[in-house]
């Protein structure tokens, strides 16, 4: 993301993707090849030096079998609330949640992921109507 400076967050962030990633013992470039990126821009997320975008983030947390809000634990940013990080924690703790959502992000292609999201939301409207 050029053109934005790293505030204190990005580089805390970059920290502990580096912290998760050598207790997974993986390698920046095992790391890369499972994100998509190369090893040198796992070193520039970990450094800080570049912003972690959100949809990289979650393949970061997959990867490294990580909930995503550990990166964020303690940081306590001005716009995360304590309703966002109970909604989160509730997805992450949820039966089989980390499996959808980890097929869910291996998925590359946008137009089968938005059918996926309306898949489900499909199900879910279904599911309603039959309990009614």
């Amino acid at each position: 993301m050029t053109g934005r400076k790293s505030t204190e967050v990005d580089i805390a962030v970059g920290q502990r993707i580096r912290r998760f990633r050598q207790n997974a013992k993986l390698s920046h470039m095992a790391l890369a090849k499972i994100i998509g990126v190369s090893a040198q821009q796992v070193q520039r997320y970990e450094s800080g030096a570049d912003r972690v975008g959100v949809g990289r983030l979650m393949l970061i947390a997959a990867a490294l079998d990580v909930p995503i809000i550990d990166f964020f634990a303690g940081l306590a940013p001005h716009w995360w609330t304590k309703q966002q990080a109970v909604r989160l924690s509730t997805v992450m703790t949820t039966p089989r949640a980390d499996k959808l959502l980890g097929a869910f992000l291996r998925v590359s292609d946008q137009s089968i992921q938005s059918a996926l999201i309306e898949l489900a939301r499909t199900l879910r409207k279904n599911s309603r109507q039959k309990k009614s």
